[in-house]
């Protein structure tokens, strides 16, 4: 019993009684179905076609179809040529591929949602992206199922010839149409990853206009301190006029002779707060400049270190 992905192949043989039987499992193809970005539901569906040749007696099982596929299967049988086992595997596939089409276009259709306005919502576009990954994976397992019933029809015709010396016209048609199959699956597989590539650009692009509007927030919260910090500067000399005559530097009792008068310790005041002010600002630009002190320092030690042991730089 040889096992291959998506089918599997038994063959018993008796050549001294002329006893042959063929059984081929299309095993548990499956398709992922996606109405919304968090509604999806899997369809797994298998065939079976178990051959006994010398009597030309078949049983044919199919699990898990769906209905319209079902009814659709059933309208293929009455013109379809019996006499080549594959050809079940052939309708039974030509049937199912409408799923996978369905399947990727209904992920297309989420994608193009997504890239209209208003910007999409990244819960969602990342559970697309995982359903199309699904998409892809599943498809790539269908398309080997195709190739692998092609190499398997090949090698029915080369090791039991006597099963079909007069059927050229059964086992030819059911070839052509596995290929062109084989072609379909591919060219669904190709465009479900095309649409990861058209996901992955979309979220990029939500990602770099999420930056840009970040970007003009931050801009206008600059814009924001600057207003503040020029309305400051508009009041800041009159606060620190109204301040300083609010001291008790300054008199402004009535009765006095003159209208206000001065103390004389009244350069105590420019005493203490030039010199901390000046002491507050020197401090603010040895912290915020002290890596580049640091630097400069460290260059000057390692110049003078080299003017001392007379090395020179070329």
């Amino acid at each position: 019993m040889g096992s291959v992905d998506g089918v599997t192949i038994f063959e018993q043989c008796d050549n001294d009684a002329w006893t042959q039987r063929l059984a081929v499992i299309y095993d548990e193809l499956m398709i992922k179905k996606v109405l919304k970005p968090n509604d999806y539901d899997w369809v797994q569906t298998t065939l079976l076609v178990d051959w006994m040749m010398p009597t030309n007696q078949r049983t044919i099982l199919v699990l898990n179809l769906p209905e319209p596929q079902q009814l659709a299967l059933q309208s293929r049988l009455q013109y379809m040529n019996r006499l080549n086992p594959f050809t079940w595997h052939m309708e039974f596939a030509s049937v199912v591929i409408r799923l996978y089409d369905e399947s990727i276009w209904s992920l297309r259709d989420l994608a193009r949602d997504k890239e209209n306005p208003p910007p999409p919502k990244f819960p969602h576009l990342h559970d697309i992206g995982r359903h199309i990954f699904h998409s892809t994976e599943t498809l790539e397992v269908a398309e080997n199922t195709l190739l692998n019933l092609l190499a398997e029809q090949n090698r029915w015709r080369v090791e039991f010839p006597e099963s079909h010396s007069n059927l050229r016209s059964v086992y030819l048609p059911t070839q052509q149409r596995l290929h062109f199959l084989a072609k379909e699956m591919h060219g669904l597989k190709t465009r479900s990853r095309s649409l990861t590539e058209r996901l992955h650009n979309e979220i990029n692009l939500a990602f770099n206009l999420v930056s840009q509007r970040y970007g003009r927030d931050a801009q206008s919260d600059s814009a924001m301190m600057k207003t503040v910090g020029v309305v400051s500067l508009v009041y800041l000399p009159g606060t620190f006029v109204s301040g300083l005559f609010g001291t008790n530097f300054f008199d402004f009792s009535p009765g006095d002779k003159s209208p206000f008068s001065t103390a004389n310790s009244f350069w105590m005041y420019w005493a203490v707060t030039i010199p901390l002010t000046l002491a507050t600002v020197l401090v603010w630009v040895l912290w915020h400049y002290r890596l580049l002190i640091y630097k400069m320092r460290r260059e000057g030690w390692r110049a003078l270190r080299r003017q001392g042991t007379g090395e020179i730089n070329y």
